[in-house]
This record gives structure tokens, sequence and C-alpha cells, in this order.
């Protein structure tokens, strides 16, 4: 996987599961990063707080989401900067994370 153009998306809200699910099958490899190691489908929260719909209904693992999609890397933490000049992403652990720009990978996809 290291050959492939490195795409990292920081939030995993509906557009950052959205758009790694879109990846699925795109000689891409992808980093998703979030504070939170879960998805919580928000609007049905007051059906849980209600007795309607148990806790496990409207939230799940994002690790587990895409535990099939080989493609996805899941990370846990918070982006504390990004540097495009060198073109890496800081995590609030110190460690660093590499992408490729987006031309890049925009002109990679469209010759497959």
């Amino acid at each position: 996987m290291s050959n492939y153009p490195q795409v990292v998306i920081v939030g995993a809200g509906f557009g950052g599961l959205g758009v790694a699910e879109q990846l699925a099958h795109v000689p891409v490899a992808v980093t998703l990063i979030d504070r939170h190691n879960y998805h919580t489908f928000q609007p049905l929260l007051y059906q849980v707080a209600t007795s309607l719909l148990n806790a496990e209904d409207v939230g799940a693992s994002v690790r587990s989401m895409f535990r099939h999609q080989e493609n996805v890397n899941f990370r846990l933490g918070t982006v504390t900067g990004i540097d495009v000049a060198v073109k890496k992403i800081r995590m609030d652990d110190g460690d660093e994370t590499n992408f490729a720009p987006a031309l890049r990978c925009l002109r990679h996809l469209a010759k497959t």
C-alpha cells in the first residue's frame, strides 16, 4: 500500500465516513483520523433517552465500520497542525502523518 497516494481524512462524521467508503476500490491508502473511536448518529439520541432505542443502535465503532476495507487505517487522535509545505499532519501525541497533494491524487485517480 505504500506505493499508493496517501489520502488523509480528518474527522469521522458523516462526510469523513462517506469519503472513506467511496474510496474502497480506489488505489489509495486512506488514513481516517478522529478524536473518538466511534460515530454517533445524533438525530436519534432522543430515542435512546426515551428508551425507544438502545445506545448500540445509534453508535458504532469506526474501526469496525472499516474492518473489511483494506485501504483504510483508523488513527485515534487530535490533529494539532497541518504543514502544507512538507505535506505532514501533526497529531496531539507528537506523531506525524504524510499526505499526497490533492492534485497528485486526482491525476492518479484519473488514470485508473
